[in-house]
Order: structure tokens, then C-alpha cells, then sequence
């Protein structure tokens, strides 16, 4: 090819007989490189579908309902979640109903999402190895777990809605309200 002449590398061999080579060389589907000659592949060769790493659907920072400053979306923590987890996976299952039980034992857990003791401990485990709970007891039996960041929302709920202004801070609640919780 171009006057030069090319031998497969030690070890390897043509992936294709003379004459497909010289249907490929005319149909410019061979490049030469130093020592070597390449195949060219090209995006329409194969049924392939672009990966887009540019998630469009979860909004940026501007115009968003955000209670703080580097809260992140709750569409990406989702979308995290369900590439770090299975379908089905018991941490997801967990994650839906602690919204409604944010302080639960693993007996309790086990109950609300139909599952074995030993299968919702695991869980529960992987969900405290990542801090979304807490454990809040001592001891191995009868263990209990929080979620502080779901007890934190509810709690700053609670405050603005006793506020007329929706912050405490700048005018005392009209009722009584759950104290904010100190830093962790």
C-alpha cells in the first residue's frame, strides 16, 4: 500500500483475506499509520446510540426551589441513586419509605418493606456506611436508625411554617416548634 509494503505484528495475523483487503484499501476503509495499517471504523458502521453524559433534565442552580445554597437536586440524587443500586434493591426500597418513617429499627424496616430481617439489616447497613441514617441506640439488639437529613427537612418545615414570614430567624414562631438541630 503506497509502495510499502506490511506484514501482521509477531503474533498476530489479517483479520481479512487478500481480496477483502483490496476491497477495503479502494473503498478507503484502510489508514496507514507508521508501521501499520488500521481499519477505519466509523459511527454508522455499527448501531450505536451516543452516550450523553449532559443530564439536560435536572435544571441548573438558577430559578430552582433550594433551601440552601449547595443543595443538590433532588433529580440527580435520584438518577445517582439508581446507578449506584438495582432494581428492586432493598436500599431503594428503603429510601421510599423513609420519608414517612425517618426513625425506625431494623424490625420495623423489615415490616414495611416485606422483607427478611437479615436482607433489611444489609440495607441498613449499606444506607449507614453512606450517612443517609444514623444509628441513634447503642447496643445490638433492638437497634434504631434516623435519618437526619429527612428529621432536619421536616424540622425546618415545621419552623417556616410557624413563621409568618417563613423564617424563623427573622420573626419568632406564632407556636411552638421543634428546635433547629446543632451541627452534627
Amino acid at each position: 500500500m503506497d509502495g510499502k509494503r506490511f506484514v501482521p505484528q509477531a503474533g498476530n495475523h489479517w483479520k481479512v483475506t487478500e481480496q477483502e483487503m483490496h476491497r477495503l484499501i479502494q473503498s478507503e476503509r484502510v489508514h496507514v499509520a507508521t508501521s501499520v495499517i488500521r481499519f477505519k471504523r466509523f459511527s454508522n458502521d455499527f448501531p450505536l446510540v451516543p452516550i450523553a453524559d449532559v443530564w439536560t433534565d435536572t435544571g441548573g442552580g438558577a430559578g430552582t426551589d433550594k433551601m440552601y445554597v449547595v443543595q443538590t437536586n433532588s433529580k440527580i440524587i435520584q438518577r445517582c441513586l439508581l446507578m449506584a443500586t438495582d432494581p428492586g434493591d432493598l436500599v431503594q426500597q428503603l429510601l421510599g419509605v423513609l420519608p414517612g418513617a425517618p426513625i425506625l429499627s431494623v424490625t420495623g424496616a423489615a415490616e414495611l418493606i416485606g422483607r427478611s430481617f437479615q436482607a433489611t439489616n444489609q440495607a441498613m447497613t449499606r444506607l449507614e456506611n453512606a450517612a443517609v441514617i444514623r444509628q441513634i441506640n447503642v447496643g445490638r439488639r433492638n437497634r434504631a436508625y434516623e435519618a437526619t437529613d429527612i428529621i432536619d427537612a421536616f424540622t425546618d418545615l415545621e419552623r417556616q411554617l410557624a413563621s409568618p414570614v417563613s423564617d424563623t430567624r427573622s420573626q419568632p414562631p406564632q407556636r411552638p416548634t421543634p428546635a433547629r438541630r446543632s451541627t452534627r
